[in-house]
């Protein structure tokens, strides 16, 4: 046994609602009047879930995969737009803002949970191409009776001597992870544990220690020679 923790991909009050005033679009002012009143009152009590700084680009191609696309043709990548704006066959409409310590994904209430279902593919998208790094077989893949993806990996054998990492990665409806590290002994859990959260694109909290943290078997015991 090694270590656990709590990874997040949000950055301070992540997936609160907030109160904010997006400018209208030359569509929108094409619009008839009642319609323009009705879509300025959406906007005014929309979502926004704020994001690590270096997920633009995994999340435009996360939300691509939920099946979003560019509004306007020829739109250049989230990496070098301050803003995208994305809509779906349903007629959703967010937007992806870029910039500054945070990428946010922004939307209406309504759309909130396909927010968080775009964050949730983009760190499951991370999660795979990181774990799979570890080891030559298959992640395993499965989702559990809550909905919660369960992701576990077993570490190749290349001559460690302290054990072989199984990591658990449990992925909720929102992104968030529990990771739990397993099967090592002394500190290398933690390090692996780090650049596994990193690696997913997260912020690692609620960390707990372990017994086998503090034990290592790969630390030759110490010979004092006495001479008689």
């Amino acid at each position: 046994m090694s270590n656990t923790a709590e990874v997040t991909p949000y950055v301070a009050d992540a997936a609160s609602a907030l109160s904010d005033y997006l400018e209208a679009t030359e569509a929108d002012m094409a619009a008839s009047a009642s319609h323009l009143t009705a879509l300025r009152a959406e906007r005014l009590a929309c979502c926004r879930l704020n994001i690590m700084p270096d997920g633009a680009s995994s999340l435009l191609h996360a939300a691509r995969e939920r099946g979003f696309v560019d509004v306007a043709a020829g739109a250049p990548a989230a990496s070098a737009a301050r803003r995208v704006e994305l809509s779906n066959a349903a007629g959703q409409r967010i937007w992806l803002e870029s910039g500054g310590e945070r990428v946010s994904l922004v939307g209406s209430q309504s759309a909130k949970a396909e927010l968080e279902a775009i964050v949730r593919q983009r760190t499951m998208n991370a999660a795979m191409r990181h774990l799979q790094t570890l080891s030559a077989m298959p992640v395993a893949m499965r989702t559990l009776g809550n909905g919660t993806v369960e992701l576990v990996v077993k570490e190749a054998q290349h001559g460690q001597t302290d054990g072989q990492a199984t990591v658990t990665a449990l992925i909720d409806a929102k992104g968030d992870i529990k990771l739990d590290i397993d099967g090592l002994r002394g500190s290398r859990c933690e390090v692996l544990l780090n650049a596994t959260a990193k690696a997913m694109g997260g912020k690692v909290g609620n960390k707990k220690i372990k017994p086998s943290y503090y034990s290592s078997d790969a630390v030759a015991p110490t010979r004092i020679r006495v001479k008689g």
